[in-house]
């Protein structure tokens, strides 16, 4: 009788060769160790994405408005003015009106960036008081003018030359 041949199991009931179970030995820690660093190297770009998106505790300072000192001086030309009109009211009621309009306008450009005198203007004699107020209604209709070219923004030389323009209309009307 012929004695059966059985082949060794160890390699073959797992279904490696003794060259394949080697190599796996080997490769394992190798892989282990990759795996670990992409995990890791995920979890810090996971972590830094998260931060771009949560807002920051406290904004930053709006930059500085080039146009603001146009709008403190035009606000110190047209207050100074009004001012001055306030004291002549009673006596010339044409005033009235420019005196509403230069409210207007101050409210329009919102307060000034810093303090200011509120002193008034000398408007002359008594008989020369509306030539006064002409000319003065005159410079500061042309310095609101000169404001309105010299702006960067778009919006504040539109308003301050329409301002320019409405106080050139209520002149025109008293003179």
């Amino acid at each position: 009788m012929v004695a059966r041949v059985t082949p060794p199991t160890t390699a073959r009931a797992t279904g490696l060769s003794r060259r394949a179970a080697l190599r796996l030995s080997v490769l394992a820690p190798v892989a282990l160790a990759m795996t670990a660093c992409s995990a890791s190297e995920g979890r810090a770009r996971l972590d830094a994405a998260t931060d771009r998106l949560e807002a920051p505790k406290s904004t930053p300072p709006a930059p500085p408005n080039p146009d603001q000192p146009l709008v403190d001086e035009a606000i110190v030309a047209i207050d100074r003015l009004s001012a001055t009109l306030g004291t002549i009211r009673a006596q010339h009621p044409p005033v009235a009106d420019l005196i509403a309009l230069h409210q207007a306008h101050l409210k329009r450009l919102g307060p000034a960036s810093g303090p200011h005198s509120d002193g008034s203007l000398m408007l002359g004699g008594a008989p020369d008081v509306m030539t006064a107020v002409v000319a003065r209604e005159k410079d500061l209709a042309a310095t609101l003018a000169k404001l309105a070219a010299a702006a960067h923004d778009g919006d504040l030389a539109r308003l301050l030359a329409s301002m320019s323009a409405a106080i050139d209309q209520r002149v025109a009307v008293m003179a």
